[in-house]
């Protein structure tokens, strides 16, 4: 990446939403971890000696792993000159992740005769992020504000408080979420037993998530439009507030469901959904508890403008979503290939398989140019976030009739069944048109970020 700094950067390049973004998977990465633990002890038990030795190691190594992601986000956030240090050590524990997980799998295959493809898969996901994390943080353009920082030069702490970076991204996830959940309320309304209590209760879930998704959307847009740190604070409260109702119907819903009577499944049912649906929103919370401990407590009144208008956090979203998919691409592509447990044979045999080998490559590209464009805020940023939104929404589309092929050939294309597909539609369609709003958002009257501070 170009070391050069473009006027619109805010004083601390955006790094508090590098750093949510980083929790958030730190996090939800753990509650997996604690899952899988939890869920496969009988298995580790069962394989005594070396093989259960071995299994401890994993679980150690993931939740080290786990905890150095989340120490290194934190680092980010608070805007610390440990930075690099703190994603140094992550970067470490994600090898040692790596080859202690390897490591298991040639134990528990005394044989000898193990796949390639499990091998790749383990490498590939344990590092994919750590690198890409490595290669933000040290960026020449970081390097120098820490340095000016330490030299009283600059104060990272920008006007605006990360606030507007943070209410970008809450608005594509919150955006996002909402309509996904209407889709799926439309099609529980339709497949949903009739008069039953379970429906209603399911039903009622799904009311708290839309309620929570909704409200979620509404302050990102608040906060993208300008408040104030006591403003984003109280939101945030109302937010945390959302997510704990919808927590107590998720709860309701295990204690009166049979399938989860079972002591094992209550836990890991308790543990992944309460988990996940909480992850988010204290992270939110506390961030907001933060900046407005940074300011007077009878603060009342906007604060600056970010000269990025929030931009950066945008670019770090959409570089994390596309290093995500081209990772799970990369895999996908093993997976069809002479390596995978197919032989090479899958490629074409399944409708859409053989077009969505070549879309996502070329759209998960413009996602990456897009991200670091806004990242650096260069003055290509709006023709990047253009060509990625006309080129992913026109491969959106297309994909719609790809499906509906697969579903005819399957012999139904509608109901529960379809949920998947469309859903993963839904998101690549929408997350492009919400980049483009959002770069091109008018601005209220008498803001010009270039003249912001």
């Amino acid at each position: 990446m170009s070391s050069s700094r473009s006027p619109r950067m805010p004083a601390d390049l955006g790094l508090p939403a590098l750093g949510v973004l980083m929790q958030l998977q730190a996090y939800v990465f753990m509650v997996y971890a604690l899952v899988g633990v939890v869920s496969t002890l009988p298995a580790i038990a069962y394989l005594g000696g070396t093989g259960l030795l071995f299994g401890f190691a994993c679980v150690v190594a993931g939740v080290v792993r786990g905890f150095l992601h989340a120490r290194a986000g934190r680092a980010a956030v608070t805007r610390s000159p440990t930075l690099p240090d703190a994603v140094k050590r992550y970067g470490v524990a994600s090898i040692v992740t790596a080859v202690v997980f390897v490591l298991t799998l040639v134990v528990v295959n005394p044989s000898g005769d193990l796949p390639l493809l499990p091998l790749i898969a383990i490498i590939v996901l344990t590092l994919y992020w750590p690198v890409t994390v490595w290669l933000l943080v040290r960026r020449n353009n970081v390097q120098q504000a820490f340095r000016a920082a330490e030299s009283f030069e600059l104060a990272l702490v920008p006007r605006d408080r990360g606030i507007e970076g943070i209410g970008v991204i809450m608005t594509v996830f919150g955006g996002i979420s909402f309509i996904l959940l209407l889709f799926i309320g439309v099609i529980a309304i339709d497949e949903l037993p009739r008069e039953t209590e379970v429906a209603y209760l399911l039903l009622a879930l799904l009311g708290t998530l839309i309620l929570r998704a909704g409200y979620h959307m509404f302050a990102g847009l608040k906060a993208v439009r300008g408040t104030t740190p006591t403003a984003f604070d109280s939101s945030m409260t109302i937010y945390l507030g959302l997510a704990v109702l919808s927590v107590v119907a998720y709860v309701v819903i295990l204690f009166t469901t049979p399938a989860t009577q079972n002591g094992l499944a209550f836990i890991i049912a308790i543990v992944l959904g309460v988990g996940l649906l909480m992850v988010w929103p204290t992270i939110l919370r506390r961030y907001a508890a933060e900046s407005r401990r940074t300011l007077s407590e009878d603060d009342a009144t906007p604060i600056g403008v970010a000269p990025d208008r929030g931009l950066t956090a945008l670019g770090y979203l959409l570089i994390t979503l596309g290093t995500i998919t081209l990772a799970f691409w990369v895999l996908g592509l093993l997976a069809i290939s002479p390596l995978g447990p197919l032989g090479g044979k899958a490629m074409g045999a399944v409708p859409g398989t053989d077009a969505n080998m070549w879309m996502t490559p070329i759209s998960t590209g413009l996602l990456l140019w897009a991200g670091i464009s806004l990242v650096q805020m260069n003055a290509h940023y709006q023709i990047a976030t253009v060509a990625y939104a006309v080129v992913s929404a026109g491969f959106s589309i297309y994909s719609m009739t790809l499906y509906s092929d697969l579903f005819r050939m399957m012999g139904s294309g509608q109901g529960w069944m379809g949920l998947v597909p469309w859903m993963s539609t839904i998101v690549t369609l929408a997350l492009p048109l919400f980049a483009a709003f959002l770069v091109f958002r008018k601005l209220p009257a008498g803001e010009h970020p270039s003249a912001a501070g």
